[in-house]
């Protein structure tokens, strides 16, 4: 989406008092209109789930990872398109479930399940991920008490430990990574193959490389040797037990840039190079998953919010003070050393018009009380001052859904809108969060009843 598209955007908003400067305060906590919100580009969305399912073909299973964006109304956006959901917690399950997701369109994803989560998966014909070695048990004694009525597909996930990526907090396939049965030596490769072989409700393997920093190859070369261990295991077993492969996500998203790299082509090609017998028809694998979260949601979303003051630090720096900080961009802030977590950083004034005059050295200082909530240090920008609105951009992805109860913030509206012949359509996706919805956490009582 070009930049000069976020100015009707914006300028609608205002207009409708979705976004501005705050003049009423209620009792719930909330100000009208609110001074931030996080953008959904509805069109952008849709337009990642047609690319993803056109990449790769027939025979896949596209879940979003909703841990990226859980906003029902995108998830539903997502369901309405055939792609299902990748699920990190039994929360996300009931979620998925209760936007309309079709069971088997879920893929439950998690370290810990208990046993209830996973009796739970299993009669409700969830695809289940199993995570370790002890859980394997657990799932295998579990599955074979319904095994006659439910129809979940279980997997294993398994971590080849190809390296590190670029970013070492998001990379999950080095030898001391926390997911997975790791797979460092023959040994442990051959217990893992009678392991499997002999616990027949297994019927999938699942790898995920990592996240941000990883680069094609190494994706692929994580896919292409847990598809050998696949074959090796169907040798074992006598028939095609493993039938179903599940790649992970992991596919980043450029945020040096407007432009979508790697896109989901150029990611099927380095695939298609490696391991082409992962592909169905190619080999023993009727259904193939992936698991994207950053890649569908990153470039699709974006934060607005308005200057509440503006102060000069030293002698040479500006430092404008906004909502949106370590509260819902914890990743930027918390990260400050990693330039792929750093945004791209636009001024608007407070008639929506971008800003391109008056340059200067700026820090842009967050709304939390400690000293690490800043969201760009040392920026050249146009000035920011009081009123302007400061756009940071790739945020559809791990901003509301990381939102921190650090300070007790309110948790922001989330919009999504279309642009027709220019004019922006907005619509509500998600209301802004009141005190009650702090003091409900905090185990406060409630002053209004709560919606079921």
């Amino acid at each position: 989406m070009p930049i000069s598209d976020v100015s009707p955007v914006l300028k609608q908003a205002l207009e409708e008092q979705m976004i501005g400067t705050p003049t009423v305060l209620h009792d719930d906590g909330t100000t009208s209109p609110p001074p931030m919100a996080l953008f959904i580009d509805v069109n952008a969305l849709k337009e990642n789930f047609e690319n993803c399912k056109k990449a790769f073909g027939d025979g896949f299973l596209h879940a979003m990872a909703i841990k990226a964006n859980p906003v029902s109304r995108c998830i539903k956006m997502a369901v309405e398109a055939g792609i299902g959901i990748e699920c990190a917690s039994i929360a996300e399950v009931m979620h998925g479930l209760r936007c309309g997701c079709p069971e088997e369109h879920i893929v439950f994803d998690s370290p810990v399940k208990t046993r209830p989560e996973i009796d739970y998966a299993l009669a409700h014909n969830v695809h289940l991920n199993i995570d370790n070695w002890q859980e394997m048990d657990v799932v295998a004694e579990a599955y074979n008490k319904v095994k006659d009525t439910t129809k979940a597909v279980i997997g294993v996930r398994v971590n080849p430990v190809v390296g590190s990526g670029s970013m070492a907090i998001f990379s999950t396939c080095t030898a001391t990574s926390k997911f997975g049965v790791t797979i460092l030596d023959d040994a442990v490769r051959e217990r893992f193959i009678a392991k499997v072989s002999s616990t027949p409700c297994i019927t999938c393997l699942h790898v995920h490389v990592g996240s941000m920093g990883c680069k094609l190859e190494l994706m692929a070369e994580g896919v292409q040797k847990t598809v050998q261990l696949a074959l090796d295991i169907n040798k074992r077993a006598g028939f095609d037990q493993i039938t179903v492969l599940d790649v992970g996500g992991g596919l980043p998203a450029n945020v040096d840039t407007e432009e979508t790299t790697p896109t989901f082509e150029e990611y099927v090609k380095a695939l298609k190079d490696v391991v082409p017998e992962m592909f169905p028809g190619k080999g023993p694998f009727k259904r193939v998953i992936t698991e994207f979260g950053q890649a569908f949601n990153c470039k699709s979303g974006w934060i607005a919010s308005r200057v509440e003051y503006d102060k000069e630090v030293g002698d040479e720096t500006h430092l404008p003070l906004i909502h949106a900080g370590a509260d819902i961009l914890m990743r930027t802030c918390y990260l400050a050393d990693m330039p792929k977590h750093q945004k791209r950083l636009f001024v608007y004034g407070s008639n929506g018009d971008i800003k391109e005059d008056d340059v200067c050295l700026q820090d842009i200082g967050g709304p939390l009380c400690f000293s690490g909530d800043v969201v760009a240090k040392q920026r050249q920008l146009p000035r920011a001052n009081r009123g302007d609105f400061v756009v940071l951009r790739d945020c559809g992805a791990n901003s509301i859904s990381i939102f921190s109860r650090h300070c007790s913030r309110l948790a922001p509206p989330v919009y999504g809108y279309v642009v027709v012949d220019g004019k922006a359509q907005l619509t509500i996706f998600k209301e802004s969060e009141r005190v009650d919805d702090i003091l409900h956490f905090f185990g406060g009582e409630s002053t209004w009843p709560r919606q079921s």
